[in-house]
């Protein structure tokens, strides 16, 4: 009976192997993305890659390693290279730039991981030598432990209690796993997940780490558990406990990172080291900018807490409410440069009076703040515009949009968070300029049939966005870079001949651009 017993086991586990060799083995169709350029010559582009897949269950896992299949590559890519063997990471070689987020149409193939056979193996044959010295029957062993379970009394308590805890540990995996579909795998945080760690590839003493941190990410139900915790926060105690965010009067949200709260408050400052460097740092892009026949303007886009003030909240208390650090930044440099320089909180402090210019839920202008920014812009550098004035407004108060601050708390779709009052200026709502290149973050650039031939070019942030519209249009020639973006050089900005050159920055990065990222202009 024994050996029977030995010879089933034996079948099994071949079976069980040959299985998933054969379903493995089938070509399957996934994609090439977080594509990261670490070289780049004249002809050759080197980036890191990764591979992802549309199926669910049959990718790379502690299971199988995936093998692509090189001749469903396009043409472009010249050579690949995986980083370990089965592995998802590697690098390809481009003759091109690689502009889009991701690769389609990529095969590949699963094999079993040999260290995994080995495994089952080793278990297999450990589990028959000890049965078989220490001459443990494994009927008996069976029996004992049905035995055991029809000896649960389920009318004793602690029999109830022990099920209600199996149920509450197995149950929510088996539910999330059948409704997969249903439940929102959104990553709402402006960082990368962390990938699962390889059990083989990974230090021993960093793969607990590594592990829990997946584990934290991949979370069953994370979403949902962190949306009903923050809507308790705010609902039982007025509050929200969250490490990006602050909860403001009247449900406003505001971001916390970096610098923003002492700057609120007045206890953030510039060194005279630093002031001294940002002055010679923008004065050395003033004179490269001039020598090649463009003037150089710097914009900076206030923070929503220097504008809306009222709605922080009471217990962050302003030391010094009359000036914070990009005050004493543009004082500094009035008074020691002749720099233009264009800091539009007072201007906005005054048009808020009329008009809603930042979104509530978001830490952007909106469409109208973005409007009166470009109105400002215009008249320091000397251009006429359509005063706001004379164009149509159309205003919608339960504007659905995608509010990034509510989206960092995971409660982009609760209702409380999903509307938003929304502008839309007439003279633009369609695009009246055309992209002379695809839409690609890191550069844009757009031609109109506007009669004034100034070419703009802006290193810009995320809130020149809603202002693409109103530039782009108004002038004959604009271009977008990305500050500390792929095309974030002196010499690609020269390379478009601009006649004025417009440095627009938020201002809780602007202090770290003007200081640090300054130098990355001059060394590609």
């Amino acid at each position: 009976m024994r050996k029977i017993i030995y010879l089933c086991l034996s079948f099994l586990l071949l079976a069980t192997l040959i299985t998933f060799h054969i379903l493995g083995s089938k070509e399957r169709v996934g994609y090439l993305s977080d594509f990261e350029i670490i070289e780049k010559s004249k002809n050759n582009y080197i980036y890191d890659f990764r591979i992802r897949y549309y199926d669910k269950v049959f990718r790379n896992s502690d299971i199988y390693g995936v093998y692509l299949i090189t001749n469903s590559l396009p043409e472009y890519i010249k050579e690949i290279k995986m980083k370990e063997l089965g592995s998802p990471f590697g690098i390809i070689i481009s003759d091109k730039i690689i502009e889009e987020e991701k690769i389609d149409n990529i095969k590949y193939i699963l094999r079993l991981k040999i260290i995994l056979v080995f495994i089952l193996l080793a278990i297999v044959l450990y589990s028959l030598v000890f049965f078989e010295f220490t001459r443990i029957d494994l009927f008996n062993l069976l029996k004992l432990f049905i035995r055991k379970l029809k000896l649960i009394n389920i009318k004793n308590k602690f029999g109830v209690i022990l099920i209600l805890f199996l149920c509450f540990l197995i149950m929510p995996n088996i539910i999330y796993r059948i409704f997969y579909k249903n439940f929102d795998h959104t990553n709402y945080e402006n960082r990368t997940l962390a990938s699962k760690p390889i059990f083989m590839s990974t230090n021993i003493n960093e793969y607990p780490k590594k592990y829990e941190e997946y584990f934290n990410d991949y979370l069953p139900f994370r979403n949902e558990l962190v949306k009903l915790k923050n809507l308790n926060d705010i609902f039982v105690f007025n509050n929200l406990v969250h490490k990006d965010l602050i909860l403001g009067k009247e449900k406003w949200l505001f971001l916390k990172w970096d610098s923003l709260i002492p700057n609120y408050m007045g206890t953030y400052t510039y060194t005279t080291e630093e002031l001294e460097r940002a002055k010679n740092n923008l004065i050395r892009l003033k004179e490269v900018f001039n020598q090649n026949g463009a003037d150089f303007y710097m914009v900076i886009c206030p923070d929503k807490n220097q504008i809306y003030p009222e709605y922080m909240p009471d217990y962050i208390k302003r030391i010094h409410p009359e000036f914070n650090a990009t005050d004493v930044f543009i004082k500094y440099m009035k008074e020691n440069t002749d720099l233009n320089i264009i800091y539009l909180k007072e201007y906005f402090l005054d048009v808020k009076k009329y008009y809603p210019i930042y979104y509530k839920f978001d830490a952007h202008w909106n469409k109208l703040g973005a409007y009166f920014g470009y109105q400002e812009i215009m008249n320091n550098i000397g251009k006429d515009y359509i005063n706001i004035n004379n164009i149509f407004l159309q205003r919608i108060d339960n504007a659905e949009n995608t509010p990034s601050l509510a989206q960092l708390a995971s409660l982009r779709n609760s209702k409380l968070y999903k509307y938003d009052t929304e502008y839309i200026i007439s003279n633009y709502t369609k695009y009246k300029y055309k992209l002379l290149t695809n839409y690609r973050w890191e550069y844009i650039s757009c031609e109109s049939d506007s009669k004034d031939n100034t070419s703009i070019v802006m290193i810009r942030d995320s809130f020149a966005d809603n202002i693409f519209d109103y530039m782009s249009t108004r002038f004959s020639k604009t271009s977008y870079i990305i500050a500390n973006g792929d095309s974030y050089s002196i010499s690609n900005i020269i390379k478009t001949n601009p006649n004025i050159v417009i440095y627009l920055s938020v201002e809780r990065y602007f202090k770290h651009r003007i200081l640090y990222e300054y130098m990355t202009l001059f060394n590609r």
